[in-house]
């Protein structure tokens, strides 16, 4: 993990370099702005091992500046960057061997990035206003927070306890993350700019490593002898779909 983000960047700036040396000397230059809405998942490598797992998404927003720089009178380049929210949540069943005791932990993590995407932009030619695209490409997320929220539900034979917590996680994130970018939508020409619409999804390449804990003490409260904390590790991939909307000038 030490590591990783130096690989992150030599990618992306690999990518950058190869397709800089192919702008024309006047390629056309424009800057805009970008707003989006997120729906993020989390999706883990491995099996469960006695847990159950019921992954949802959670929304957010994608916000920040876009550039165009054309290539090709069909083919641009287009370096953006964003402030983008990623995450979700699942509900873990949790085995207990205590009898007639179920537990369950409802996780909601809140994860928020710089992501700095760099995608090749296909255009397809028709007549009028109305343009088709097509977008491919790395992004490279810099890790600014996480919260993770937890709802706890323990039942015993006709009652249910229901326990909340909330903390800071960022440390237990990756400080860059490495996505490949695929998407399309359309731009249409207007008289004071282009209007571009399009719906990516941005796969994590590589996984973060979380952690689902039952803590002992909310037994304890409940009159429970001491045991051990309930503990499952789950790495999990950050994979979102994006819907945005951008406006260049």
């Amino acid at each position: 993990m030490k590591n990783s983000w130096k690989s992150c960047l030599a990618l992306w700036l690999s990518a950058a370099a190869a397709l800089g040396a192919a702008i024309p000397a006047r390629g056309e230059i424009r800057y805009g702005l970008r707003l989006g809405w997120t729906s993020g998942q989390l999706r883990a490598v491995q099996d469960e091992g006695g847990f159950t797992v019921d992954k949802f998404a959670e929304g957010g927003v994608a916000l920040g500046l876009t550039a165009n720089l054309r290539l090709t009178p069909f083919l641009a380049l287009q370096p953006e960057i964003l402030y983008f929210q990623k995450g979700g949540g699942y509900n873990v069943g949790v085995p207990v061997d205590v009898p007639g005791v179920t537990v369950g932990v409802k996780d909601v993590r809140n994860l928020n990035y710089l992501e700095i995407p760099l995608l090749l932009k296909l255009s397809i030619p028709l007549r009028g206003i109305f343009r088709p695209t097509f977008l491919i490409g790395p992004s490279v997320g810099w890790n600014l927070s996480g919260n993770l929220d937890s709802r706890i539900a323990v039942n015993v034979p006709g009652y249910e306890f229901i326990f909340w917590e909330s903390r800071n996680m960022k440390s237990e994130l990756n400080d860059f993350e490495l996505s490949a970018v695929i998407g399309g939508g359309f731009d249409l020409d207007l008289r004071r700019g282009t209007l571009s619409v399009d719906s990516r999804f941005y796969f994590g390449l590589k996984t973060n490593g979380f952690k689902v804990v039952v803590p002992a003490s909310k037994f304890a409260q409940l009159g429970f002898p001491p045991a051990p904390d309930l503990a499952y590790d789950l790495d999990m991939y950050n994979y979102v779909w994006s819907l945005s909307v951008g406006f260049l000038f």
